[in-house]
């Protein structure tokens, strides 16, 4: 759990001046941050609450769903009364379930990411970013991982599209 002591930098900045040897820094950082990670997860009370909260979150997506379609009929019926258009409005999942709308099991966890979401650029811009390297460019897939925690490579070796996104 080494890498856990570097967070505290965050955001930080590594140079390498060999372009080669660069590129493996950074596979040896993910590999770190993913067994890491894993670890965590597999024994963290944090986590396994997190994660049950999400499971319940998901088994009321049907009754969500209901009270939405609910909301917008209320809406419709509410033919220019301003108090009725403003609780049809109010009508959205106000449950304490509500904080995992946007949480994905799958991503990196923030403990084990470079990446400060304090930033303007949010996880799902990045996100699109990466799906839009994997289709058009070349970039090896490991540097793209290492994207989604926050450890980037720059050289003149990369694509460029890759480049452009990091140096953003």
């Amino acid at each position: 759990m080494w890498i856990l002591g570097l967070m505290i930098l965050k955001p930080a900045l590594f140079f390498h001046f060999d372009r080669y040897h660069v590129e493996e820094v950074a596979k040896a950082i993910l590999k770190h941050l993913v067994a890491d990670e894993k670890e965590w997860r597999r024994h963290s009370p944090e986590w396994a609450k997190k994660l049950k909260g999400w499971e319940d979150w998901q088994a009321g997506a049907k009754e969500r769903e209901k009270a939405a379609q609910r909301a917008a009929l209320k809406k419709e019926k509410a033919e220019g009364d301003k108090m009725d258009r403003l609780q049809a409005a109010a009508a959205v999942d106000s449950s304490p379930l509500a904080i995992y709308a946007n949480f994905d099991p799958d991503a990196p966890s923030e403990e084990f990411t470079f990446i400060n979401w304090g930033t303007r650029y949010s996880a799902s811009e990045l996100d699109e970013d990466i799906r839009n390297l994997e289709r058009y460019s070349t970039t090896p897939k490991f540097l793209l991982e290492c994207l989604r925690r926050g450890v980037a490579v720059h050289h003149s070796g990369l694509p460029k599209s890759y480049r452009v996104l990091v140096e953003r």
